[in-house]
């Protein structure tokens, strides 16, 4: 009985002798790893470009003023103010871009868009009842407008290293547009 109190003694004195026991201060950091491998390249983004599938319109109005609108939540106040909002509309097999001018011997047909926050307001000479698409390409840092200040406030940086000016944006064809985005064309 006396070697067991013993035992316990010594127990308990070796468990509160380990629990007051302190960490020392960190030693010195080791030297700097290796860098590591560079994973593979990843398929060049659409620099957060927004679009829509394909909508059925269907114009109000009558003889030579007729409006639809099309409700687009990514048509903010920073994008009417720094990116490009681009529609477009098919007739037949072709598309079209939704500021459109057509003048004829007979007559002439038009189409334009203007923009709020939340939609896009479309006013046309006829009843443009074809479906319609949308295309948001934002302004910003990486991939989009670049900010007053910084260069050339009319020029698009993308995620490809490339630029382009805001008028040159305006003038690409649905093709183009689709192609430079990578942007289903159906």
């Amino acid at each position: 009985m006396k070697s067991n109190l013993l035992t316990l003694a010594f127990g308990c004195s070796l468990l509160l002798l380990l629990s007051n026991c302190k960490k020392g201060d960190p030693g010195p950091a080791g030297a700097t790893g290796p860098a590591g491998v560079a994973g593979p390249i990843g398929p060049v983004g659409t620099a957060n470009v927004i679009y829509s599938p394909w909508i059925n319109l269907t114009f109000t109005g009558s003889g030579t003023l007729w409006a639809a609108q099309i409700t687009a939540a990514g048509v903010t106040k920073e994008i009417m103010d720094k990116g490009v909002v681009k529609t477009y509309f098919q007739f037949g097999s072709s598309v079209y871009d939704g500021n459109y001018t057509n003048l004829t011997g007979g007559g002439s047909s038009s189409i334009y868009q203007f923009l709020a926050v939340g939609v896009i307001n479309l006013r046309s000479t006829f009843a443009a009842n074809y479906p319609w698409r949308y295309v948001i390409i934002p302004g910003g840092l990486a991939g989009g407008r670049l900010s007053a200040g910084s260069g050339d406030a009319d020029s698009f940086v993308f995620a490809d290293g490339s630029t382009m000016r805001k008028t040159e944006l305006d003038k690409m064809s649905y093709e183009d547009v689709c192609n430079k985005f990578n942007i289903p064309k159906d």
